[in-house]
């Protein structure tokens, strides 16, 4: 092998300079072709980069709003065939204070010139502002994508860097410094060592985000509304008795940032109307799924006949929770607050959005007859695709000589004070080597939880090669069902002696 010997190589930012410069563009492919290592003078191999960096700059400045909405009056106490108004209003403030947010970022390029895999590869981006040569803000950049450049490729980074508030300024140059170093440079083998290539970028004016919003409501016939500053819609709703008897909920919903604000009218119809109420109370089951991992170092060992050696196992356990089964139950009141009785058709509940109907139990037999004061309960109960918050409605229909009356009952849907079914939530580790690992362990626990111990591996009687098999299990606590496990093996190698035999004749 040809051992070569140079001086030492240096950089500016964008390559390489110095004597060795031109023989390395003219050596690189023959070094390749041929296999051949160059060599530093304690016999080890190098190699050398070529480093660039872009740096592009972005800000943006972003309002924050708020939004309430109210309903006036909140309740209209009418008479069968009477009208009512309620007026509702919709409030965003736009507040007086941004965030702002300023960013140089790009792509750091790094090429491997030499005839050796780079070791080490690490780059730290460094961010100053012009013309102050002190340090802003800094990061590692992340170089896992490829993190080992072979001869002649070439390996693409990007970085971010946030301009601290204090820092930042139109107009001002900002200069990113990227520090690209390896361990098996050429000239500084174990050493980090390599180019600094840096670039510059100019902050413009900020890019505003919600400058101004749009604002819908669910109610047919208002906005949608466009606000650029504080201010107010108002529109008015007519209800009418019996056909409009219960609570109606109005929602106003920012569409840029999705806040919602909710106000609600509650129509009562006296008369020979029968007063409807409802209440919606939701369940889901949370189930706490657990994950294992399971490592020993070292996993492959050599050993001799009788001999032992330590292995040292690593035993993770994390656990991620899943919701399911949202469901919804109540209870639905009739009251007869007229004078007479009252003939019942059919009682239903519509779940919206999605039109989910629920099952209603009332015990009884429709066409139902409730006598005048008296009153009826019926329970529900629907099972729901997810836990997003939804409108249920109860519809009583009553026969009024030849016409049918509809009247309604509503209530949210809303699964923040949903019971909650657990499953899972404790659970015990155990290993086929260590025994217990942990007699409970719950999600309140710190996790991950990582447990470690050591093994002695051997001694074996006989020469061959051999698996040392380890699982590490996660059971439920209370059933003992197995969760997850993870099972590690260890391989060792016993060399056999050679026997020589000699035939005498």
């Amino acid at each position: 092998m040809k051992i070569e010997r140079y001086p030492e190589i240096k950089y500016d930012q964008f390559s390489i300079v110095g004597n060795r410069d031109q023989y390395y563009k003219n050596r690189i492919n023959a070094e390749i072709a041929a296999d051949e290592v160059i060599m530093l003078d304690d016999g080890q191999s190098g190699t050398t980069l070529d480093a660039r960096i872009t740096a592009n700059a972005s800000y943006t400045r972003e309002f924050t709003w708020s939004i309430t909405k109210s309903a006036n009056p909140t309740q209209l106490n009418l008479s069968n065939g009477g009208t009512g108004t309620s007026q509702y209003t919709i409030t965003v403030t736009k507040s007086q204070t941004t965030t702002d947010k300023a960013v140089i970022s790009g792509v750091v390029t790094v090429i491997n010139m030499g005839s050796a895999a780079t070791e080490g590869l690490k780059i730290v981006a460094k961010l100053t502002k012009s013309p102050s040569m002190t340090v802003i803000n800094s990061v590692n950049v992340d170089v896992s994508s490829n993190p080992v450049l072979d001869p002649g490729e070439t390996g693409n980074y990007p970085y971010s860097l946030i301009i601290p508030t204090a820092s930042i300024e139109v107009g001002a140059v900002y200069k990113v410094t990227a520090d690209v170093t390896i361990t098996n440079h050429s000239g500084h083998l174990g050493t980090p060592f390599g180019p600094s290539p840096s670039a510059t970028a100019t902050l413009l004016e900020p890019t505003l985000v919600n400058d101004s919003i749009t604002v819908t409501d669910t109610n047919p016939g208002s906005g949608p509304y466009t606000f650029s500053a504080s201010g107010t819609e108002t529109y008015s709703v007519e209800y009418e008795c019996p056909d409009d008897n219960g609570t109606h909920m109005n929602t106003a919903t920012i569409e840029e940032t999705g806040q919602k604000a909710s106000a609600s009218v509650t129509v009562n119809c006296s008369g020979d109307i029968l007063k409807v109420s409802k209440d919606a109370k939701t369940t889901l089951t949370r189930t706490f799924n657990w994950n294992i991992t399971k490592s020993a170092e070292p996993d492959n060992i050599t050993l001799s006949v009788g001999g032992t050696a330590p292995v040292n196992y690593a035993v993770t356990v994390n656990e991620t929770p899943v919701d399911s089964d949202w469901a919804v139950n109540g209870t639905i009141t009739i009251q007869n607050v007229s004078g007479s009785s009252v003939t019942i058709n059919k009682i239903t509940d519509i779940i919206s959005p999605d039109n989910i109907p629920a099952n209603v139990v009332c015990n009884v037999t429709f066409p139902f007859t409730l006598a005048a004061g008296a009153t009826l309960t019926c329970s529900y109960s629907a099972n729901l695709p997810n836990g997003n918050t939804r409108l249920n409605e109860a519809t009583v229909t009553i026969q009024v000589g030849a016409a049918t009356i509809d009247i309604k009952a509503s209530a949210v849907i809303d699964f923040s004070k949903a019971v909650i079914n657990v499953e899972h939530e404790c659970v015990k580790v155990q290993d086929t080597l260590q025994g217990e690992l942990s007699p409970k362990l719950c999600v309140t626990d710190q996790l991950p939880k990582t447990f470690n111990y050591t093994r002695t591996i051997g001694p074996f009687e006989s020469c061959g090669d051999f698996e040392v098999v380890n699982t590490a299990s996660v059971r439920d606590f209370n059933s003992n069902v197995l969760l997850a496990q993870a099972t590690n093996t260890v391989n060792v190698h016993i060399p056999c002696r050679g026997l020589i035999i000699k035939a005498v004749i």
